[in-house]
């Protein structure tokens, strides 16, 4: 979305300097209470004038996550599709934008929250700002929307979303147990065989890990030109990421291979289960 596009939504947009989160207004707080006018809004954004752009949050509720970097996002993802209900559907279907390092997720929530943090991410609720698209960060790295017509969802309350009070950081573990079909511990499913057959890790032998606690790996994604080690792995919860955009919900072992040989997900399960059987 265009600076226009949520000013017409009815949420206040503001001019920032180039390549810069400064403001190029000198009392931006105004806005956070009345719209600028329609004709202030087409002079600050005319075409062929250069400037970053704000979306005041508060708005309607406007609530936006902003995650600092790739590991802190998706480990969210990964606890709201796991969650299910509406964390799940915010998690793959609202409006998000690829900041200089993290993610930016979009939300009107009910019961609009105050700028402050929670266990994953930023929240910028009343009284904050964040850049939009086609901002460029002082960095030069430019703010882009992963899918730049994908709806702003509405929760009652960010907790809905957002684990409140926040959970304990999960201890450090050994990457999961392999238990194939010759166990006795208890019957499985063919899928289930598969999933606790195979580790992540499996898929990319020369991943190296992230962080001090052996739950996090990277390494080049194998469905771009990558370039900056954009796949994460999560041995956790068995999953792969990228990043870069190319995974829109995070993949398991049965759809990785499936994506990896471009097969259906059915022909990938019938594949891996005869290596397990």
């Amino acid at each position: 979305m265009e600076p226009t596009d949520f000013h017409q939504m009815g949420i206040a947009v503001i001019p920032v300097l180039p390549k810069s989160k400064k403001p190029a207004v000198g009392n931006w707080r105004q806005y956070q209470k009345r719209l600028p006018p329609d004709n202030l809004v087409q002079a600050w954004f005319r075409p062929g004038r250069e400037t970053n752009a704000a979306v005041i949050c508060g708005w309607r509720g406007l609530t936006v996550l902003d995650f600092d970097d790739a590991p802190a996002y998706v480990a969210w993802q990964s606890w709201a599709v796991s969650e299910g209900g509406i964390a799940r559907q915010v998690a793959l279907e609202t409006y998000r934008v690829k900041s200089s390092r993290g993610m930016h997720l979009y939300l009107f929530v009910d019961n609009t929250p105050r700028c402050e943090k929670s266990q994953y991410c930023d929240i910028k609720g009343k009284g904050g700002y964040v850049l939009i698209p086609p901002s460029v960060h002082p960095s030069g790295a430019r703010y882009v929307a992963v899918e730049p017509f994908a709806p702003i969802l509405k929760v009652s309350d960010l907790a809905e979303v957002i684990p409140d009070p926040p959970e304990p950081p999960v201890p450090p573990i050994n990457p999961p147990t392999r238990v194939y079909q010759t166990s006795n511990l208890w019957p499985m499913t063919v899928i289930e065989q598969i999933k606790t057959s195979y580790s992540i890790l499996d898929f990319f032998p020369t991943a190296r890990p992230t962080g001090g606690n052996g739950r996090w790996y990277m390494t080049h994604c194998p469905f771009h030109d990558d370039r900056n080690e954009s796949m994460r792995l999560d041995t956790q919860h068995n999953l792969a990421f990228c990043f870069a955009g190319c995974t829109p919900k995070p993949l398991d072992v049965i759809a990785l291979y499936a994506r990896l040989n471009n097969l259906t997900n059915r022909e990938a399960v019938k594949v891996l289960a005869a290596r397990v059987v």
